[in-house]
């Protein structure tokens, strides 16, 4: 996953989002990668801002589901 993230110029910044389609070695279409940047740097509004990236990722696609998972670190 890092390796695709990397070729995909993916920094983790508030916001910014990437598609990886049919990752090797799990059993899923895709899986979308959604910044959250520095946590000294993070405020309330970031976190707005993050959940309308998610989203907009997700509707864009007409995805029927998704599993959301947030490393805070």
């Amino acid at each position: 996953l890092g390796a695709a993230l990397k070729r995909a110029g993916f920094k983790g910044k508030a916001a910014a989002g990437a598609d990886i389609y049919e990752p090797k070695g799990l059993d899923l279409e895709r899986i979308v990668v959604v910044g959250t940047g520095e946590s000294k740097e993070r405020g309330e509004a970031d976190w707005l801002k993050i959940g309308g990236a998610i989203m907009g990722k997700l509707t864009a696609a007409a995805d029927n589901g998704a599993t959301v998972v947030v490393e805070n670190g």
